[in-house]
């Protein structure tokens, strides 16, 4: 009898063992999340004279700290880490005072230098037109290093928890930018577009985009994940991230919107394909999808009809071409020639754009962007900033064919759709908006680099 009795009790202590308690967060987990949460706080704006800058800036410091203290293998990453480095030189190369012969001499310089001359001063300055600026984003570097840091310290943790931060971010925004809309009150950052949907930015456009990341971001999760209340919270996270995005009021919101809603019907189409071996989850999981689904056309369909998709009205009552962005475009491709191949310096486009500003575009507004990521990206950096681009590229274009092989053919088809889905939204959005200019584009962004590059090491360095 005791026998029995002390056998049941072993048997109670193994059911109890530690070994299948929930593990504590890790505190590469915290950090990671801090980051995350800091840049989705006060990284919303492109601006470098806002409150939040003063915040912002050193909490990622701090946190970059504590990152780096925790890193412990960088194997695969060297690449990623080695173009932050040339970058980082870039910017304080560019800070380097050069005697007035020689920084005279450099493309674009000559109208300050003949100045210089009239007033019989010959200063010896940087190459940057703007040296504070340029300081202010050698500042801001935790930005993306932090994010880069904090991730790779996550192992095979950070895609999945990419995903649920940017599903989760771009939710919250969708519901925060409807508060504002209803009470005119909620806002972060003292310039921004009041009365409109900004959610956690300071700009609509940009908070329409990230609405379509998040779609996008939710298809792939849809598609990947084997857990049915992860893939219905994915399917009901993205209709209600699309519903109130139609309602946002970006004309460039609604274009990137009807692509990640594309993709998002071609990974929902790939999610229902069953398996042979799972018939009962899949007629279990597919019925919420398809009421969810059929919810979703009825309440699209009865915006449309009622007139209240603000954006269509701004497209039919303006003149698109009218449009700011589109009448600099021809101004800031001449100061890339200008100040090719030297750059006139990270975070300068301002002071720039005031010396080669046409008179017919003087007015009581100024010009602080040139309402296109790339191009802006090049005038600042030149030729280096142009390769460094193209080499991020080639990595995530090499980190994606990568990890994509090693996902089935159904699966794989899901993940390049919502890769390319993602490309052409960031740079249709970037070739007419800033929306890479704010830090949480740029956390977020560094770690999806971080979570393409980790899904392409084989297993044995890939491993925690």
């Amino acid at each position: 009898m005791q026998e029995t009795l002390r056998s049941k009790s072993m048997v109670r202590m193994k059911r109890r063992s530690p070994q299948k308690l929930r593990q504590p967060i890790s505190i590469d987990l915290w950090i990671f999340y801090a980051v995350i949460v800091s840049v989705a706080a006060f990284g919303g704006s492109s601006r470098y004279d806002l409150m939040q800058v003063a915040i912002l800036q050193p909490i990622l410091w701090l946190l970059l700290a504590l990152a780096v203290i925790r890193l412990r293998d960088l194997a695969g990453f060297k690449r990623l880490l080695a173009i932050v480095a040339i970058y980082i030189v870039w910017m304080v190369i560019q800070l380097i005072p050069l005697p007035f012969d020689i920084w005279s001499h450099l493309p674009g310089r000559g109208p300050i230098a003949r100045l210089d001359l009239a007033l019989g001063i010959e200063p010896a300055r940087p190459i940057s037109l703007a040296p504070a600026r340029t300081l202010n984003a050698l500042a801001y570097l935790p930005a993306f290093l932090a994010p880069i840091i904090a991730a790779i310290n996550l192992g095979q943790q950070v895609t999945r928890h990419i995903c649920f931060a940017i599903v989760g971010l771009a939710l919250a925004s969708s519901l925060l930018g409807l508060l504002q809309n209803m009470t005119g009150e909620f806002y972060f950052y003292a310039i921004t577009s009041t009365g409109r949907m900004v959610g956690l930015f300071a700009n609509t456009n940009h908070n329409a985009v990230f609405a379509s990341l998040g779609i996008l971001i939710a298809a792939l999760s849809l598609t990947l994940s084997t857990d049915r209340w992860m893939r219905q919270a994915s399917l009901g996270s993205a209709i209600l991230i699309f519903l109130l995005a139609i309602v946002n009021g970006s004309r460039a919101g609604l274009i990137t919107l009807a692509i990640a809603g594309i993709i998002f019907l071609f990974c929902y189409v790939a999610a229902l394909e069953p398996s042979s071996k799972k018939k009962e989850t899949f007629k279990f999981v597919s019925v919420p999808i398809l009421v969810a689904s059929a919810t979703f056309l009825l309440i699209t369909g009865a915006y449309f009809m009622s007139g209240r998709i603000i954006a269509l009205d701004e497209i039919s009552s303006e003149e698109p071409l009218a449009d700011v962005r589109f009448i600099i475009n021809p101004v800031s491709w001449q100061m890339l020639k200008v100040y090719f191949p030297f750059g006139s310096g990270i975070g300068s486009f301002e002071a720039a754009f005031r010396i080669s500003e046409p008179d017919e575009l003087l007015s009581p507004n100024y010009i602080n962007m040139a309402h296109n990521d790339i191009l802006q990206l090049a005038i600042e950096g030149g030729l280096v900033n142009i390769l460094l681009w193209a080499a991020t590229f080639s990595l995530a274009i090499f980190a994606t064919v990568k990890a994509g092989q090693k996902l089935s053919a159904k699966k794989a088809k899901a993940f390049w759709a919502v890769f390319m889905g993602s490309l052409a939204v960031l740079l249709l959005s970037s070739a007419f908006d800033y929306p890479l200019r704010t830090p949480l584009f740029q956390a977020l962004l560094a770690v999806a680099m971080v979570a393409l590059v980790r899904g392409s090491l084989p297993p044995a360095a890939s491993a925690d």
